[in-house]
């Protein structure tokens, strides 16, 4: 699942009950995401119950999100995990790795907090090796950090940019259908079609510019049924 450009998971990923490895690393997903809840996409990971192996590098996470976790019931199996390559900042975002009962690798390498040098994460470090015997690892890296560099953000329209991109496509063709069907009636007498002016956002978002063309060069609307 690697490379996908994903932002969130579904939820019944939960029932991939045999899944010991998962590669999600080189995606969108996001601590700052509008979509949807960070938590909630360890939530689901943290409830594969046979999961040893867990790559979640070369995303933008800033943290190791973990205040809806259960650790007696999550991440229960969960022994390699690569967090490379994400925005973590701080090592107290890790605080929940540690009390993983099987972890023995965690891999930081190009985060934030690695490139500030070992005092940065020494505490990390220290409570996975004298809890768990487990290794961190933060190699040297060469060349540019341009995965550092933060994307300035759009200011959204409620509820998300392009609301209506978010539907299905059955029921983007149903909106369609309501407005190209709705009786636009004013005093008993049908509304020329130029007299129906849905908002501008709405109906560029809805009507594909061929569709609106074509109805502008109707000189009047007629609904179906309308004698």
């Amino acid at each position: 699942m690697q490379a996908n450009n994903l932002v969130t998971l579904p939820e019944d990923i939960r029932l991939f009950e045999s899944l010991e490895e998962l590669n999600l690393s080189s995606n969108q997903f996001s601590s700052a995401s509008t979509l949807v809840d960070p938590g909630l996409i360890f939530k689901a990971i943290g409830q594969i119950k046979k999961l040893k192996r867990l790559n979640l590098s070369r995303n933008k996470f800033t943290a190791f999100h973990a205040e809806a976790l259960d650790r007696e019931n999550e991440y229960v199996q969960l022994q390699e995990l690569d967090f490379g390559y994400n925005l973590l900042a701080e090592q107290e975002a890790m605080w929940f790795v540690p009390q993983m009962k099987h972890i023995n690798l965690v891999i930081i390498t190009g985060n934030p907090m690695a490139l500030q040098g070992k005092e940065a994460y020494a505490q990390l470090e220290a409570n996975l090796q004298n809890t768990l015997s487990a290794v961190l690892i933060n190699d040297e890296i060469q060349g540019e950090r341009n995965y550092l560099k933060r994307v300035p953000q759009k200011k959204a329209n409620f509820p998300y940019p392009n609301p209506i991109k978010l539907l299905s496509r059955e029921r983007q063709k149903e909106i369609k259908g309501e407005y190209l069907n709705a009786e636009m009636m004013h005093q008993g007498v049908a509304l020329p079609i130029s007299d129906i002016k849905p908002d501008g956002n709405i109906e560029s978002e809805i009507f594909p510019p061929e569709l609106t063309r074509e109805a502008q060069n109707k000189e009047v609307f007629t609904p179906p049924n309308h004698q």
